[in-house]
């Protein structure tokens, strides 16, 4: 019975914590909009989908959880209450469906909160369980709480070794970064033991202290989890809000709950005290499973395998597809519990150590970790080198990824002065976020985007069909014209020889979810997503409208809120997820269009983002390579699929020609942004703006008719949003654009003076308060990073990540004062205070 009741038990937190970090996500704008939305992750679909139908078995599972200690006095009096609450919790979610139709907001935090109330419920009644007057105390704590220390971060060090070792990454591995490493594994667990320490200490001024011990354990344990799971979690969905931060904080400190409390009891029915380990123990062991506590060998060997099997997982999902290290850090910090609970159980309850020994060991590893950090001026590390070993090494070791992470100091403002109308005394990443993800709840009005006078030009004959071809997530350097080493890519390549192929070019933001709409309103926009009704600020819709286009377009969730529909829309990929769509089905279903192409008809406007190269369409497609073959220097998943969809645009363009379009029409080919593939432990684009994800390719095929009266300059620095205005102005139109925050046309009339130069080289991440100044010549980068309160600066000098360069106090007031001046220009632009 037990056995069941332990399964009802597990089947019921794992519901409710699932429920809770599902409304925590949809919380989080720009999460609902562009993953949960599309379903990018089938899993999360289904379950939102199935949770109004599994809410019914919440109040069984309860009721099998309770049942063995029906008898007990705190099970008799509080147990049938969470039934009945669950039961009718369960027939109104499945009547309702509340997850499928939980939007960001409030709601969803409370939401996020309610949902742990179970599964703490039952942690209490554990308690209870667990409640007695003495409790047996280690005959040496300090020695023995030392010994944990010790061996839960040698094991947990060897843990990320290991998974390393097993599943390698590229990148050199110095020395100095095992260094790093150990030491702060050390510290983090030196830490650790003075705080048990000094909750030991504090428990011995009551008159119970056992208790007291105990709650002061159990406090401890959930605090540490609670600000681990929140320092990670908003992080990674760069969320400040206090709602957000007291939810996530809350999930963490809960699951801290449920495993202290579950070592207490486990510590009073099965009686742990026998061996002589007290409730401090218990409560740091409670995440162990109850066959691996066994002195046996076997077991014992049994867990350790497991455990290196769990790191090995971890590290492969976690290089597979993550969401800024999210789940590299989540999965370092499960494997730190665990750790801790292993040692906790299996270190003697006495280990013979001079009370002064393990301080004054804490005190040696703490200098250590700061000299090898760099932190000391006169030490023999620099911080450059020590950065850069750290960086290096934490391309393998995903536990000292975090722990850097939390130890490192943010990086300082640069006290730049404040922009016109800006509100000044206001801390340079404090200004960043109060400008980044703007609610829901904060209305905005859209503002009027003028780029040209489109009543005064007369239309002049018929204009030429264009296509946008918008890849989501092309990486340059894996197309031919590019890359010399490309050898998969011929179509694009005879492509690019009859079309001008801008060398430097960069997306205004480093995710689709703001990326596209600035291409059709043809410059930078405030960070909501989004501002509504969006069609006011649609400059290129009204280009079309102006024209009389019919508008071919794959419709996906972003360009559904960013596009009116009318009359003038045809849909492409109709029927399709988003994350379904493909180059070579859209090419298919657009191919059976171009009949309509005629004299007699109205030109078309084509756009459709493939998927294609998604990172986590490739994760869902299983990582592998299409064709089966290597791809040296290439990640094989995304070149395969890169030479696939190759094939199907060369088939197309072959169609246009073989129609007499292809000399008729403009075709754009580019990506909304880059990814990380591999780079420094990179993976997928998330908040950042490395310059793998920055660089984008930019290839324009110009009709016959224009392309001998127009020039332009390949060489210079531009940006997708600079598409808009050039399609103004190869339809006639003088363009003007209405603030520096605007692109400018990547053509002009031959003979005549360029446009003005642009100077305004701000960038943002879609998600995230992470901005990046380019220079006039696209060719040195600072990226200030708000999430991880930290900064870089890179030379770009043709490659796809670039070279890392180090940020000087000038590179650093110079960049942020940039970037300070460039948000205020958006937000000056579009009215917001």
């Amino acid at each position: 019975m037990r056995f069941v009741a332990a399964c009802c038990r597990a089947g019921l937190t794992t519901f409710c914590l699932g429920t809770s970090a599902y409304a925590f996500l949809v919380s989080v704008p720009f999460v609902h909009e562009q993953f949960l939305q599309p379903e990018l992750v089938p899993a999360l679909a289904r379950f939102a989908r199935w949770h109004g139908a599994l809410s019914l078995f919440l109040a069984p599972l309860a009721a099998g959880a309770l049942w063995p200690d029906r008898r007990h006095r705190a099970v008799m009096t509080t147990g049938p209450v969470l039934v009945w609450l669950l039961a009718m919790l369960g027939v109104a979610a499945a009547a309702s469906s509340p997850l499928e139709r939980l939007t960001p907001g409030a709601w969803a935090l409370v939401l996020s909160g309610a949902a742990l109330v179970p599964v703490a419920w039952l942690a209490v009644v554990d308690l209870a369980l667990a409640s007695r007057n003495t409790s047996a105390v280690s005959e040496d704590p300090i020695g023995h709480d030392a010994a944990v220390a010790a061996a839960a971060a040698a094991l947990a060090t060897s843990l990320s070794w290991l998974a390393a070792a097993i599943v390698p990454a590229a990148g050199a591995m110095p020395a100095a970064g095992v260094v790093q490493s150990v030491t702060a594994h050390a510290v983090l667990f030196a830490g650790l033991f003075a705080a048990v320490t000094m909750v030991r200490a504090l428990s011995e001024l009551g008159p119970t202290a056992a208790r007291w011990r105990a709650i002061g354990a159990l406090v401890l344990y959930a605090s540490l989890l609670g600000v681990a799971t929140a320092r990670i979690v908003l992080t990674a969905v760069s969320q400040r809000a206090i709602g957000s931060r007291a939810a996530a904080f809350a999930f963490g400190a809960v699951l801290g709950l449920v495993l202290g409390a579950r070592g207490l009891r486990r510590g009073a029915v099965d009686g742990d005290h026998d061996d002589g380990s007290d409730d401090v123990r218990l409560v740091f062991a409670g995440a162990l499973p109850s066959w691996a506590r066994s002195a046996t060998i076997a077991r014992r060997v049994g867990w350790g395998i497991a455990l290196v099997g769990l790191a090995v997982a971890v590290r492969a999902g976690s290089m597979a597809m993550d969401w800024n290290f999210a789940v590299a850090k989540l999965g370092a910090v499960m494997l730190w519990v665990l750790a801790l609970a292993t040692c906790a159980a299996w270190v003697p309850a006495r280990v013979p150590m001079p009370a002064p020994v393990p301080f004054a060991l804490s005190l040696a590893l703490l200098a250590a970790h700061l000299v090898a950090a760099g932190r000391v001026p006169w030490g023999p590390v620099t911080v450059e080198a020590a950065a850069g070993a750290g960086d290096a090494w934490a391309v393998h070791d995903a536990g000292f990824r975090a722990l850097r992470d939390w130890l490192r100091p943010p990086t300082p403002d640069a006290a730049a002065p404040p922009a016109d109308g800006e509100p000044g005394g206001v801390a340079f990443f404090d200004y960043l976020q109060a400008n980044t993800n703007i609610g829901r709840s904060i209305e905005v009005a859209p503002v009027p985007v003028r780029l040209a006078d489109l009543e005064s030009t007369p239309a002049t004959g018929r204009p030429p069909n264009v296509f946008v071809f918008a890849i989501d997530s092309l990486r340059r350097d894996y197309l031919a014209p590019y890359n010399p080493a490309v050898t998969f890519t011929p179509a694009i390549q005879r492509f690019a020889a009859d079309s001008t192929v801008f060398e430097k070019a960069f997306t205004r933001y480093g995710a689709t979810g703001l990326s596209v709409p600035s291409m059709w309103v043809g410059g930078m926009i405030l960070h909501k997503q989004y501002v509504t009704p969006f069609a006011p600020m649609n400059a290129l819709h009204a280009l079309l409208r102006r024209h009389g286009y019919a508008r071919w377009m794959s419709m996906d969730n972003i360009v559904n809120v960013i596009m009116p529909r009318d009359d003038s829309l045809d849909e492409l990929d109709r029927g399709r997820d988003v994350a379904d769509f493909r180059l070579c089905p859209s090419l298919d279903d657009l191919r059976g269009r171009l009949d309509r192409l005629g004299p007699d008809g109205p030109p078309a406007f084509v756009w459709t983002l493939p998927q294609d190269v998604h990172v986590a369409v490739v994760g869902r497609e299983g990582k592998t390579s299409l064709d089966g073959e290597a791809y040296p220097g290439f990640y094989a998943p995304v070149a395969s699929r890169v030479r696939r969809l190759d094939g199907c645009f060369g088939q197309f363009l072959d169609d246009l020609r073989g129609r007499n379009l292809y000399d008729e029409s403009v075709i754009v080919l580019t990506s909304d942004h880059g990814d990380s593939l591999g780079e420094g432990g990179r993976w997928g684009h998330a908040y950042t703006l490395f310059p793998e994800v920055v660089q984008v390719p930019l290839i324009v095929h110009l009709p016959a008719s224009i392309r001998g009266t127009v020039e332009s300059a390949p060489a210079s620095r531009v940006f997708t949003s600079d598409i808009t205005p050039t399609l103004y102005a190869l339809l006639g139109h003088e363009v003007t654009p209405p603030a520096s925050i605007f692109g400018r046309p990547l053509v002009w009339r031959k003979g005549s003076a360029p446009p003005p130069g642009d100077t305004f080289g701000l960038m943002a991440s879609s998600y995230g308060s992470v901005y990046g100044w380019l220079d006039d010549t696209g060719d040195r980068l600072y990226v200030a990073d708000g999430v991880e309160l930290r900064d870089y600066a890179f030379t770009l000098d043709g490659s796809a990540a670039g070279v890392p360069a180090p940020v000087t106090a000038e590179i650093r007031a110079t960049g942020q004062r940039a970037i300070r001046a460039g948000v205020g220009a958006i937000a000056a632009f579009y009215r917001y205070p």
